[in-house]
């Protein structure tokens, strides 16, 4: 905690030297990935805050820190007291900038780690107030950050069409029809470049995308900035092959300078702000839109489901043998949460189909359970114990897939607390009555997310994230733009999506219980309706269900999503591990 007083000290006398009295740094890189590249974790070199999603302030010589309600408690054990912390689901930074006038306060922002659609917020709020913003074309805090880890540069490589069910070529003209006479295009996101090219890499821990951005000039011209070492030759004669001129990554800056001023660029709203602040700067006609990469690749294809699916059964299989061992094996006293999850991620990997996680593992036993995002990497990693709940969210990448599902288990075979069960019964309940929905097209996710929620409302109870996220092919874990979630976002449900359906409860310093299925949305057969269909085959932990505060319903779902896991996971497992499976999916 000293070494991060230091650099905080640091950072201050910094700004003064250069005449700026606040700071702005986000958790994210110039690409704004959400989880950045170990050598581009600036705020966590900083601040010591391990979390994906954290915004820290400097703001007239005190620190002030603002994260969502899955790090709030994370926060408060990794930051140094003296950071006043605030959760944005109460309290976001432009409620703070609202209520903290300032005389004259000079602001630095970093415009290519923050999106055009923060900072034009931001600039709206700050407007109303004493506070003037300069724009910073470097990244301010590169000035003291120290980080000697050189990133590898591995080669990237070509998804087959096989897992993609489209090709680069398609993909391309459907951008280009949608882009019709207009001069420019500016691509800035990696996983949108990815997705587009069908192409994969090692650049980040969780996500197999490759660092990159494009631009498209129409008619034909096409350039990808990329760092050319991670091309083979093969890659080279791809890209040409489809009328693409790589260039480095630094020069999509130099030939923007170039576009021709009377022609119409589009960029998307939550692109680094760097980029509108050059095509403002250079006086350029431009429109601002929705990523259309984002909304396509959100919507998968009849080839992408299939593999997807098949993927989510490898998974099952290697989750099951992990829920074996962690009931049968007399080793898991032994062990801490970190060699436990590495216990996982090895029958994961049982399958060649596997690639990486995709996100760090949260095991968390007893309390560290309460603590929504806990890793145990970043903590003194608690071992398990008899009467204990363990919630394990766990995901995989595989060639075909992205997977995210949680489970929480009782540890050992004491009677479970009437407590665990009670809530476990509601957290369950929850989960069902979302997965069993039939919902009207056009509907958004913020009219889903209070059905999960209402059976533990009626409690008095509540979760501090959403219910649903969308999940990516062989892609990030994280994928918009559709969510569940009190957050009024203006996307509906989309047949062809993948959701995750994760309530929880959370109590503090005591326990957590979260229960994670994904969803693909399909056809209901209701006229324009839709449905979900569950692709996470794991039992959940009968010993933790009061069968008697579950309705007919419920009960019967329950029972026929055990039956599905049996018939279709019990044919890939030992003798010993089906018998073991049945008992678990027993009829209730």
């Amino acid at each position: 905690m000293v070494e991060y007083l230091k650099r905080l000290s640091s950072l201050k006398k910094l700004c003064k030297e250069k005449k700026f009295d606040s700071y702005l740094l986000s958790t994210m890189d110039e690409y704004l990935n959400e989880y950045a590249p170990v050598n581009k974790q600036r705020l966590k070199w900083l601040t010591g805050f391990s979390g994906s999603n954290g915004l820290l302030l400097l703001f007239n010589d005190s620190f002030i820190f603002f994260t969502d309600g899955r790090y709030t408690l994370q926060a408060i054990s990794e930051l140094p007291s003296s950071i006043k912390i605030y959760d944005t689901s109460k309290y976001t930074i432009f409620d703070f900038f609202n209520d903290n006038q300032s005389k004259k306060t000079k602001l630095c922002v970093d415009s290519k780690i923050h999106s055009i659609s923060f900072i034009k917020k931001l600039i709206e709020v700050t407007q109303k107030k004493e506070i003037k913003i300069h724009f910073n074309a470097g990244i301010l805090i590169d000035h003291i950050y120290r980080f000697n880890s050189i990133q590898p540069s591995k080669h990237a490589f070509l998804l087959s069409n096989k897992y993609t069910g489209c090709s680069a070529k398609k993909k391309i003209n459907l951008i280009r029809n949608k882009i019709k006479n207009l001069y420019c295009y500016i691509i800035t996101s990696p996983e949108s470049v990815s997705w587009l090219l069908n192409l994969r890499g090692y650049d980040l821990d969780f996500t197999p995308v490759v660092m990159s951005r494009m631009i498209f000039f129409n008619p034909k011209k096409i350039i990808l900035y990329i760092d050319k070492n991670k091309l083979t030759k093969k890659l080279n004669i791809f890209f040409n092959n489809l009328g693409i001129s790589i260039s480095s990554e630094e020069q999509i800056h130099k030939d923007l300078k170039k576009i021709e001023k009377n022609k119409k660029i589009l960029i998307d709203k939550d692109s680094p702000y760097y980029f509108y602040h050059e095509i403002n700067k250079m006086n350029f006609k431009y429109e601002m839109i929705e990523d259309i990469c984002k909304k396509e690749k959100s919507i998968k294809n009849s080839v992408e489901i299939s593999s997807i699916k098949k993927i989510h059964i490898y998974d099952a299989v290697a989750i099951i043998k992990f829920m074996f061992w962690l009931e049968k094996s007399r080793q898991i006293y032994n062990c801490n949460e970190l060699e436990v999850a590495q216990k996982l991620e090895n029958f994961r990997k049982e399958n060649n189909s596997y690639f990486s996680p995709s996100f760090d593992t949260i095991s968390a036993t007893g309390k560290n359970g309460a603590i929504i995002h806990y890793n145990p990497k970043n903590m003194k990693p608690k071992k398990l114990k008899k009467g204990d709940l363990y919630l394990c969210d766990s995901g995989g990448q595989y060639f075909g897939g992205t997977t995210d599902i949680t489970r929480t288990f009782l540890i050992g075979s004491r009677p479970p607390k009437k407590e665990y069960i009670k809530i476990y019964t509601n957290v369950l309940k929850a989960h069902i009555d979302l997965a069993k929905m039939k919902f009207p097209k056009k509907t958004l996710g913020i009219q889903i997310d209070v059905i999960a929620r209402h059976n533990l409302w009626n409690l008095g109870l509540d979760y501090n994230h959403g219910t649903g996220h969308g999940v990516g092919n062989f892609l990030g874990v994280h994928e918009g733009p559709q969510s569940l979630s009190k957050s009024s976002i203006n996307e509906s449900i989309k047949e062809g999506m993948i959701l995750s359906n994760e309530p929880g409860y959370y109590k503090k310093s005591k326990f957590g219980i979260r229960l994670e299925n994904l969803l693909l949305v399909k056809k209901s057969s209701y006229k324009n309706f839709l449905e979900f269909d569950n692709l996470s085959l794991v039992p959940f932990e009968k010993k933790l269900i009061n069968k008697n505060e579950l309705d007919s319903i419920q009960i019967n779902w329950i029972n026929s999503y055990h039956k599905q896991v049996f018939q279709i996971i019990s044919k890939l497992i030992s003798i010993e591990l089906r018998s073991w499976l049945k008992d678990k999916t027993r009829t209730m």
